[in-house]
């Protein structure tokens, strides 16, 4: 089972595959998913960051005449998988956050933002799944 590189930035087109191969389908993961497939080298890429929404500008096409403006939360919450796959993936929260790079597509990254607490959700989905799966056995949490 392959890791995501939390805190790493990569560019988008990696970024999409690792977030399409490595995490569960959710609202948040397809919304980043169609913002990502939209970034496009153009020195007119903008951002605006007010520590609670993060709002881009970007162009579109080749010619440049369609640009779109919109805003994408900072925070998402994702389900990747980090633990056996027959166990519901706890759902975590994560910063996304993108770089600039001169005369390149700006790189993304997504930062781990729950402080570990999926850990725990883990455990408890473990042991709940093994209490049913194997009920002649005593569970201890």
């Amino acid at each position: 089972l392959k890791d995501f590189p939390f805190g790493t930035f990569m560019g988008h087109e990696e970024f999409m595959i690792k977030l399409r191969s490595l995490f569960m389908p959710t609202d948040d993961r397809e919304a980043m998913l169609s913002f990502a497939s939209k970034l496009t080298v153009n020195n007119e890429i903008g951002t605006e960051d007010d520590g609670v929404t993060q709002e881009v500008s970007v162009k579109r096409g080749m010619s440049g005449a369609l640009t779109e403006r919109g805003s994408f939360k900072p925070i998402n919450v994702l389900k990747p998988y980090r633990t056996f796959r027959e166990v519901d993936q706890p759902e975590s929260e994560f910063l996304f956050r993108m770089k600039p790079a001169e005369g390149k597509i700006p790189t993304v990254a997504l930062f781990e933002a729950d402080g570990g607490e999926w850990r725990l959700d883990a455990v408890s989905r473990i042991a709940t799944y093994l209490q049913e799966q194997l009920p002649e056995i005593k569970v201890i949490r």
